[in-house]
């Protein structure tokens, strides 16, 4: 088993949630960085200054590939952070990818979807 910790289409209720569905909830925690939306879903960097609500869930490693597989592909990057829930891989954007596309819409919320 694998433990994930995510803060966007990959929550309970959104479009990717088929890599959360079968998972088994460990909680919400938080994690610090800055969120920026790309329209339909958001991107996190590392080492921000904001503080996040993430949701994490313990999923198979099958399920971890496929995930890490959509993650990498879309310009995503796994690390390992600690949580209050226990470690936890987060895919954080690529800076070399996403700095270059102007991230200039940051949020200033603490969930994804943004509720205003």
């Amino acid at each position: 088993m694998n433990t994930i910790a995510v803060y966007g289409s990959l929550k309970k209720g959104l479009h990717n949630d088929w890599g959360t569905r079968d998972g088994k909830f460990l909680g919400i925690a938080l994690t610090l960085g800055d969120m920026y939306s790309l329209g339909g879903y958001p991107v996190m960097m590392e080492n921000g200054t904001k503080e996040y609500e993430i949701e994490v869930y313990e999923v198979s490693e099958e399920m971890y590939k496929q995930i890490h597989r959509m993650e990498i592909g879309a310009g995503y990057i796994a690390k390992e952070i600690s949580t209050s829930r226990g470690k936890a891989t987060i895919f954080y954007g690529n800076p070399e990818r996403f700095t270059k596309q102007g991230l200039s819409n940051l949020l200033a919320v603490n969930e994804w979807p943004p509720k205003y």
